[in-house]
């Protein structure tokens, strides 16, 4: 036990020692403590789970219940509020919008000859759209498998589309 002096040139740490750790004992006491917070959300979430599937069947028994002995056997605590599907106005859609665009003509549309006529009769279909020509494409792919309408190659890479003569819906 004597006393150790230190040359300009040599370092007191061995090279395989670890770098000392700025707050020492403390990141090892917050790494437990993480541990132990990570185990315990993975148990609640374990039992949140189980939690969740108990209710789903409590809830499915209580609407079987009512279903077959009527609803004055479940008390107005145990029903749920009653909730009406909301009616969804339907508006015309762009398939519908390319239907009835095919339709209306007896020669066959372009792509571009398409997606103006919709721009110009339907403006408000394709403005959510960040590529409409595209999109109209593919309505118009649909109304092919559809039966509804037929692509015909036009020459030169284009195509184009017409109303088929009957279409089986």
């Amino acid at each position: 036990m004597g006393t150790h002096t230190l040359s300009a040139g040599s370092s007191s740490a061995p090279e395989h020692a670890p770098a000392a750790q700025p707050f020492g004992g403390a990141f090892e006491h917050v790494e437990q403590v993480v541990g132990r917070i990570q185990r315990e959300l993975q148990t609640l979430r374990t039992e949140h789970a189980a939690i969740a599937k108990r209710i789903g069947l409590i809830k499915n028994t209580i609407a079987g219940l009512a279903e077959v002995f009527g609803p004055g056997v479940v008390g107005p605590e145990l029903q749920g509020p009653k909730v009406q599907p909301a009616k969804r106005r339907r508006s015309r859609g762009l398939t519908d919008a390319c239907r009835q665009l095919l339709r209306e003509t007896s020669e066959p549309q372009t792509l571009k000859q398409m997606s103006t006529r919709i721009q110009e009769s339907y403006p408000t279909l394709v403005t959510h759209h960040r590529y409409p020509t595209t999109v109209i494409q593919m309505m118009l792919r649909r109304l092919v498998m559809y039966g509804e309408a037929e692509e015909i190659d036009a020459g030169a890479g284009t195509r184009s589309w017409k109303s088929a003569s009957s279409h089986p819906r």
